[in-house]
């Protein structure tokens, strides 16, 4: 059916309406709309009904040609509104959707979504914060299609902070994302576009070959080198690398080799092969993350030829280079009797080349497995004796002129020198582990562990009692019964372990890395990997989680919960009510309690009796107005109990329950600050 005349209809009669019934008998426009109404007149009664009221309107003895107006102005408008249709002139565009679309909406009204999209689309004070808090409090906001394109469009942010930030939130997103970050891209773009092709290199893979294969055609400079870099995923690219080799230049050249090393391709294996006899050191840099089999065969190959080498070197000699205080000697001593012993070894090159080599090949073992790297273990187990007495010329050490390889390598690895050295091979074992889940590093780690019982060896054991996903307390207190020092150790090693929002299972983190120019530059080295728990284990994650967050509460410290804190599947509710309660009376008894505000929060916490006032008390002098404004503002629970906990904080400064430096707060401030933003919202 036809229903144009009635749209017609309607624009006439408010036509009419405007000029005056006075005019209805001259109005040619209205009588051709009524005529064009008489053929669905048969079709609906309320159509009959609007054509008899016309009739009556446009008859020259209408008695009152007005209402008859206002009644076929209101029933044309009824009709249209239960129709509810609408008319535009132009062509219709549909939403652009993708096969990766999966939700395009979320339900949320305009007042919260807006000022969400407004900050991640403009600059201003307090966006960063505002973003930042959403996303710890409406995280399904961000599942939202219109989000998640500001979210991209927030990767160019001028505040580096929430530029790194959206580039972090993005990379925890599935392919979806993809279509957003592909469209409008600038091969030649400046910040904005490498952290684009940052997260489409770590999400995407290899699935968008084609598009690196375009945007490498006019690319230059720092995107050129993320682009070459991108086609590591894809074999099919190993030919056209190989004639990169000797067309490109400088960084870019670089790039090339790092594309191969990651590859696992019997060509790429044979190319640096050659290349290792050659460039060794260059060689395992390449291979640094590279997880082939061939690569870490080539490390091992060259870790078995070099090492005999360095067991040449007789004690005396160690003893003129090093001289015999250097186990007594600080770092900076350290440092200068290594570069006193690369001058007394200047006459023989060959060692100070086999100790680099030595070096840059053990932190190649990271994120290796194979037969030959647990044989490699062996090697280096049975000779830690003789290699230790090396540690003071530069073994497990470095320089200046190393610093470049070091320097992405998470910062325990730093300071292997420091350690004997079997610590430091066991600091690599262990790193190794949380990249590497495999069945022959994991035997071999046990296996040292009960030989030498020894603090060195612990990490690495712990790492595998966690993998095997079962109850593993009463094995962590049976280590503690020998030696209660071990419980720092433990606790370092459970600080590694979060709850991955994203793939709802536990994860490895190894913190505190440091910036590395490996594959895209300013990409932070990756070094997450997904914990792996046994087929046959007989916990579920709910109840493992919860048996080791019990024990950890019986090992109670700051530090401790700030790494309970990280083990909280926060999906789980009867979980986070849980640790919401040990949270509570810990912020109560536990000095400068603030941080425990952000996790009482994040477990959904609804009781903030005391919290503010406490908070506020272990500041005392020291607190300043911004400060006391924070701790109110963080205060978990409802409206009502948060305003109620301001005003007491209001009035126990006011009556000297807590002393502060009435410089530094005004109370008339603080009330008025308590009136717009906790009990008006207004911030």
């Amino acid at each position: 059916m036809d229903i144009g005349p009635i749209y017609e209809l309607r624009s006439r009669l408010r036509a009419a309406a405007i000029a005056g019934t006075g005019l209805l008998s001259e109005d040619f426009r209205l009588k051709r709309a009524a005529e064009a109404m008489k053929p669905l007149e048969t079709s609906s009664p309320v159509f009959a009904k609007i054509v008899q009221t016309l009739n009556e309107l446009l008859s020259p003895g209408c008695p009152n040609p007005a209402g008859a107006l206002l009644d076929t102005i209101t029933l044309t408008d009824a009709v249209l509104c239960t129709l509810g249709t609408f008319e535009i002139k132009e062509s219709v565009t549909p939403i652009e959707a993708t096969k990766y679309t999966k939700k395009t909406v979320v339900n949320t009204p305009y007042t919260i979504l807006n000022p969400l999209l407004e900050a991640l689309t403009t600059s201003g004070s307090g966006h960063y914060n505002h973003i930042y808090h959403t996303h710890q409090t409406n995280p399904e906001l961000f599942q939202d299609y219109r989000v998640k394109y500001a979210l991209v469009q927030a990767l160019g942010a001028s505040y580096a902070e929430l530029a790194d930030l959206a580039e972090s939130w993005l990379k925890m997103e599935d392919e979806s994302i993809l279509p957003l970050l592909i469209k409008d891209f600038e091969p030649n773009g400046k910040k904005e576009m490498m952290r684009r092709i940052s997260v489409i290199d770590y999400l995407a893979k290899g699935s968008v070959n084609d598009f690196y294969l375009k945007m490498l055609e006019t690319a230059q400079k720092d995107m050129r080198y993320a682009l070459i870099c991108a086609l590591r995923h894809d074999t099919a690219n190993v030919d056209m690398l190989f004639d990169m080799v000797k067309t490109e230049r400088g960084k870019n050249k670089q790039a090339v080799f790092r594309a191969l090393a990651a590859m696992d391709d019997e060509r790429v294996s044979a190319f640096f092969r050659d290349k290792m006899a050659k460039k060794p050191i260059e060689v395992v840099e390449y291979l640094l993350l590279n997880t082939a089999p061939w690569s870490g065969k080539l490390i091992t190959d060259t870790l078995n030829n070099v090492v005999p080498k360095l067991l040449k070197i007789s004690q005396d000699e160690i003893n003129d280079i090093s001289g015999v205080d250097a186990k007594n000697c600080n770092r900076a001593q350290k440092i200068k009797i290594f570069n006193r012993s690369l001058n007394k070894l200047a006459l023989n090159k060959e060692k100070i080349e086999n100790i680099k080599i030595f070096n840059y090949c053990m932190l190649g073992l990271l994120n290796k497995s194979g037969e030959e790297i647990n044989a490699c273990y062996r090697m280096l187990y049975a000779h830690k004796e003789q290699l230790d007495k090396l540690r003071y010329i530069g073994l497990l050490g470095y320089n200046d002129c190393d610093y470049n390889f070091y320097k992405g390598i998470p910062a325990c690895v730093h300071d292997l020198d420091k350690k004997c050295f079997e610590g430091g091979m066991m600091t690599i074992l262990f790193l190794n582990l949380m990249m590497k889940q495999n069945d022959g590093l994991k035997a071999l780690a046990m296996e040292f562990y009960e030989e030498n019982k020894n603090y060195y060896y612990l990490p690495a054991a712990i790492v595998v009692k966690l993998l095997e996903g079962k109850d593993c307390t009463k094995w962590l207190d049976g280590q503690m019964a020998e030696k209660k020092h071990y419980l720092e150790t433990i606790q370092t090693t459970l600080g590694h372990v979060y709850w991955s929002e994203k793939t709802k299972s536990y994860a490895f983190r190894i913190d505190r890395s440091c910036e590395r120019d490996v594959f895209v530059p300013n990409l932070k080295w990756e070094t997450k990997k997904e914990l792996i728990f046994d087929t046959d284990r007989t916990l579920s994650d709910s109840a493992f989680a919860k048996t080791m967050l019990s024990w950890m509460m019986n090992h109670a410290s700051k530090q401790m919960d700030e790494i309970m804190f990280r083990w909280i599947p926060k999906d789980q509710q009867e979980l986070c009510a849980w640790m919401g309660e040990w949270y509570y009376k810990r912020a109560l008894s536990e000095s400068k309690s603030y941080r425990y505000l952000m996790y009482l929060d994040q477990c959904g916490w609804s009781d903030c009796k005391g919290l503010g006032i406490k908070c506020a008390k272990d500041e005392g002098t020291n607190l300043f107005q911004t400060y006391l404004y924070n701790i109110l503002r963080f205060l978990p629970g409802s409206r009502q109990g948060v305003v109620a906990e301001a005003w007491a904080v209001y009035e126990a400064i006011k009556s000297g329950e807590i002393i502060v430096n009435k410089n530094q707060i005004n109370l008339d401030a603080l009330g008025e600050w308590i009136v717009q933003f906790v009990e008006k919202g207004v911030n």
